[in-house]
């Protein structure tokens, strides 16, 4: 019995054994019931012609020179199997698996190189790689004679091994085998474990078979077969490759049993989970990176596998790469039935593999699987390359053929960068302080066909069931009310990436009982060496559908195009989630910059977890169409109101050293630049690994920090009644008298107005929110309205203001617990008719006095603290200080990702402005190098902040950003070092905040030092 590079190759032994023996019964034996979700067949048969190979102006190599011919053998040999397409027909003895090992000619001056030379060489730029030029167009593979052994193809000889036709071929049999013979005659070995054969008894019903000619649904198992393969060839010791993973994957099979149906069971989850999720595509031990999407043609396609397989991966700009390994090919089909598969998403997928037996990559071998036609080794890159340029153009001329290609690429983890690289996100918060996702990871977690388990995420914000509902819930969406900002103050809502949308969109299969026990949707489990959100975009350019991998979760800023999604459209059944913004979401587009696949698409991605009280309700989808919207009755409107997402992080970019996005002005500070070969490498000042785990954890911080607030009472947001503590009556009550369409104006006179009224059960409007402007809010018909004071002193119900300096309705509330209206500094009160209005003396004291409360009264509050009781400070406008008192982090400059306190070993003056100034030039160099080195800048407690803005060059900012001193740090600099004048300073409640994060995110840092 013949062995093949330590895998038993199951298609010779079962020859050998026999077609009456056991083995061979069992091999073509099927246990399935029906076909996994998603099982593609066999090439099917074809409508017409095939297409000739397309000869294009091919990019391919001259550098391959003479030097990689290979022979394979006796010329002579006959392969007596059958086509691949015909395996549910044929008996699998009568296929011949050719085992004869590859005798490969080359010139003596191109030697090969052991393994260490060859990344050395193709790391430093020196693998004496030669330029491309134009060559001639290869043969058409269809035109060549049926025993021909050999041919050119620019400026190479590939040997080929007979065909598989017949000598008198139909005109149906000589296209069939010619698709087969593409991929067959240039390979050294083949093995015929296709999607097909692992389904032989539903080859009769197939589905695909009976879409081609009815114009059904067409199912594809492609890309489960293919990861099945990849993940025993990544994790196997004896079957290392995908040649001997697939006869690996073909045994399981022949076995029967609970071995068979745990295989089908793996691929049916690879398959269903690979249209959704990212995740299921990687690969232990091996980093996943993008390649391209939109190749046109076999050769495109081709030379993508060249520039990735002669180059190492240096994500980091290391001068040790990581060697690219496996790629795995999504392959888009022409004219698929229709509501089967889309021209721009993957309906096929491959994998190819370099063995890295050989320092140069032309002259290394290399095994494909292709679950259509099975798994092929090849001598060398060049008959790989005849092989797959001929395969795209021949393939499935009966479905338009195949009109797209895109690849991502799997390189060895061989070079450990960071501590932190295969710990779980969920873990890494934990380390942090925040609450970790307990998953423990079963012994079988290593297995080839290993998926995590779905446990509930451990919510930061749980369900309170003492929060009270809003007054009204605004439906988000097109298809409800879509209200303006919360306040005024706001961005503009034209800005396509305003940090505070009022919903994102998530569409998903889940339901929402199901979401509830799980806790909110996760990617916690991902390892943070793999957190990646330029894959997890070429991901989705690539394949539409995939919403959710690399670490990241998918949300879309329109309803329309979560809706349009191919995962949900495709489905026509489902749910379109709309979520809150949170700190953990980043804006695809403006953090990938230009290097964004599809800008338009307005997605917002989520690191790591979407809590399930951060939803705000969801919309079912039925055939297509959305129904009603439901709130989510578990929503915690009171901290994600609050939230905001956290725009554009170009250090979360993960950009390879040479990708020359990194020199962008929003990349730059992230990155230092070196010159290697008269080449750019551009390095990251701090870990990616760190930077990832950083981000997150801040993010789950805030959040942390928002609900703890939220839960001592302060800083509430929601509905309140105002009670007069002391009077004669009970309750402020907004009265109207106007009918469905009208609208309280400004200065009207009986549309509506404000009493207190001793039972709070009469009609009239008696609970109102505040937020950050100081009013009272309420809706009325649907429309935001808010507690007006009008012309003779008394209270209505009016408009906001247009005028954001218009103080109209603007209450503060003292420490006596009255409320000053800030536009005259009258005081509320009411009269003995209990008409509510303001006064500046004539009053009762007994009925300035306010408490707000809960519905049931139960709870009192004190309203936020509103815009307007700030005053422009050195440390800058009113406004700077409001929205750094709700998030420090909206005072940060570009190219700093956090403020620290302190410096390590810095001097303890360094508590002001004046202080910093004081410090030594040395000390000051010191601190340079530590902002940059940490992407963080110095917060001064008077309000100013110290940022570097270059090597040598300090800036010291009041929180506005506007600079009020440069310090040079070079040799001879005569800056000014005068004092610097504040009446600010930072509230001891921020400040102590700050430095406790600070003193965790160090604490942190030590532990996950740099190894």
């Amino acid at each position: 019995m013949r062995t093949e590079a330590n895998g038993e190759n199951v298609l010779a032994r079962l020859a050998e054994d026999g077609p009456d023996s056991q083995s061979t019964q069992n091999f073509a034996r099927s246990a399935s019931p029906r076909p996994p979700a998603g099982v593609l067949p066999a090439e099917p048969l074809p409508a017409q012609d095939p297409k000739a190979a397309s000869p294009g102006a091919l990019k391919l190599l001259s550098r391959f020179g003479g030097e990689h011919a290979a022979a394979f053998g006796s010329p002579d040999r006959e392969q007596a199997a059958r086509p691949f397409s015909e395996l549910a027909s044929r008996t699998l003895p009568q296929r011949e698996a050719i085992d004869a090992a590859p005798n490969i000619t080359r010139r003596e001056s191109a030697m090969p190189l052991p393994t260490n030379e060859r990344i050395r060489q193709a790391a430093s730029g020196t693998s004496s790689r030669t330029p491309r030029s134009p060559t001639p167009p290869p043969t058409d593979s269809h035109t060549l004679p049926r025993g021909a052994t050999s041919t050119q193809f620019y400026g190479l000889t590939i040997h080929l091994r007979p065909s598989l036709a017949p000598a008198n071929p139909t005109p149906e049999q000589a296209i069939r085998f010619g698709v087969a013979d593409t991929l067959y005659r240039p390979a050294s070995a083949s093995s015929g474990v296709t999607s097909s054969y692992l389904h032989q008894e539903d080859m009769e019903n197939n589905p695909r078979v009976q879409a081609v000619a009815q114009g059904r649904r067409i199912e594809s198992g492609c890309l489960g077969c293919t990861l099945q393969v990849m993940r025993g060839a990544a994790t196997s010791t004896r079957q290392a490759n995908l040649f001997d993973a697939a006869n690996a994957v073909g045994k399981a099979y022949a076995k029967g049993g609970t071995s068979r149906t745990a295989l089908l069971a793996s691929i049916r989850n690879l398959q269903g989970n690979g249209q959704w999720s990212g995740e299921t595509r990687e690969l232990p031990g091996y980093i996943r990176h993008p390649g391209r999407s939109g190749l046109r043609s076999g050769e495109e396609l081709v030379s993508d596998l060249e520039d990735h397989f002669a180059t190492p991966y240096n994500p980091q700009g290391e001068r040790m790469g990581h060697p690219n390994t496996f790629a795995l090919v999504g392959l888009s089909l022409g004219n698929a039935p229709a509501g089967t598969f889309s021209v721009d998403a993957p309906a096929h997928a491959l994998s190819v593999q370099r063995m890295h037996a050989n320092g140069d990559y032309r002259n290394d071998t290399y095994t494909l699987y292709d679950p259509s036609q099975g798994a092929f080794r090849y001598a060398n890159f060049g008959q790989l390359t005849y092989a797959l340029s001929h395969y795209f153009d021949a393939a499935y001329p009966g479905l338009g053929g195949f009109t797209s290609a895109s690849t991502s690429y799997y390189a060895m983890q061989n070079v450990r960068q960071h501590a932190l690289g295969n710990q779980r996100l969920g873990d890494v918060g934990g380390s942090y302080g925040m609450p970790a996702l307990p998953l423990p990871l079963p012994a079988n977690s290593g297995a080839a066909n290993y998926l995590p388990p779905h446990i509930p995420v451990p919510t930061l914000t749980p369900p309170r069931a003492d929060l009270p509902p809003l007054p009204s819930f605004d439906q988000p969406g097109p298809s409800g009310y879509q209200p303006p900002p919360r306040d005024e103050f706001k961005r503009s809502t034209d800005d396509q990436h305003a940090l505070q949308p009022m919903a994102l969109y998530r569409p998903s299969s889940v339901t929402p009982d199901d979401l509830r026990k799980l806790g909110g949707f996760d990617t916690e489990h991902t390892p943070v060496g793999q957190i990646n959100l330029d894959l997890h975009d070429f991901d989705m350019a690539a394949n539409p559908g995939l919403i959710d991998g690399s670490g990241y979760l998918g949300t879309f800023r329109k309803l329309e195009t979560a809706q349009q999604n191919p995962a949900l459209a495709n489905s026509k059944d489902g749910y379109i989630y709309a979520v809150a913004p949170a700190p953990n979401m980043v804006d695809v587009a403006p953090t990938l910059g230009a290097n964004a696949r599809n800008a338009d698409r307005g997605e917002v991605a989520a690191m790591g977890r979407i809590d399930y009280t951060q939803i705000r309700g969801w919309q079912k989808i039925e055939n297509g169409k959305p129904g009603a919207f439901t709130p989510n009755p578990d929503y915690r409107w009171d901290v994600y109101d609050q939230t905001r997402i956290a725009g554009a992080q170009p250090q979360l970019s993960r950009f390879t050293s040479n990708d020359t996005n990194w020199a962008d002005a929003a990349h730059r500070p992230f990155v230092t630049a070196r010159t290697d070969d008269g080449k750019t490498v551009y390095s990251p000042r701090q870990d990616p690994d760190l930077a990832h785990a950083s981000f997150y954890n801040h993010a789950l911080e805030k959040i942390a920090y928002l609900n703890d607030r939220q839960s001592e009472g302060r800083d509430y947001r929601g509905p309140v009644k105002l009670v007069s503590h002391d009077g004669a009556y009970g309750t402020l009550q907004g009265n109207l008298y106007l009918v469905p369409g009208q609208h309280p104006t400004p200065g009207s006179t009986g549309g509506s107005d404000v009493t207190v009224v001793n039972n709070d059960h009469q009609p009239g409007i008696h609970t109102f929110s505040m937020d950050g402007d100081g009013r009272f809010h309420t809706r009325i018909f649907g429309k935001e309205a808010v507690l007006r004071v009008g012309g003779d002193g008394y209270l209505y119900l009016g408009k906001v203001p247009s005028d954001p300096q218009n103080t109209n309705g603007v209450f503060r509330y003292d420490n006596n617990n009255r409320l000053i209206h800030v536009e005259d500094g009258k005081v509320l009160t009411y009269s003995h008719a209990g008409y509510a209005y303001v006064s500046s003396g004539d009053y009762r004291s007994n009925y300035s006095i306010w408490k707000l409360t809960d519905a049931d009264n139960n709870k009192s509050y004190r309203p936020p603290q509103s815009i307007h009781e700030y005053r422009d400070r050195t440390a800058g406008s009113a406004r700077t200080q409001f929205d750094f008192d709700r998030d420090p982090d909206s005072a940060l400059p570009s190219g700093v990702t956090r403020f620290t306190t302190s410096l390590p070993g810095a001097p303890s003056g360094y508590d002001s402005a004046n202080g910093f100034l004081r410090g030594s030039a040395a000390d000051q160099q010191a601190a340079a190098d530590w902002l940059n080195g940490h992407t963080s800048a110095l917060l001064l407690k008077d309000g100013f902040y110290v940022t570097a803005t270059n090597e040598h060059t300090l800036d010291i900012r009041n929180l506005q950003g506007d600079t009020v001193r440069t310090l040079h740090l070079d040799a001879g600099s005569n800056d000014d070092r005068s004092d610097i004048g504040s009446d600010y300073s930072v509230p001891d409640q921020t400040w102590i905040h700050l430095q406790q994060e600070h003193e965790r995110y160090m604490r942190f840092e030590e532990l996950n030092k740099t190894s």
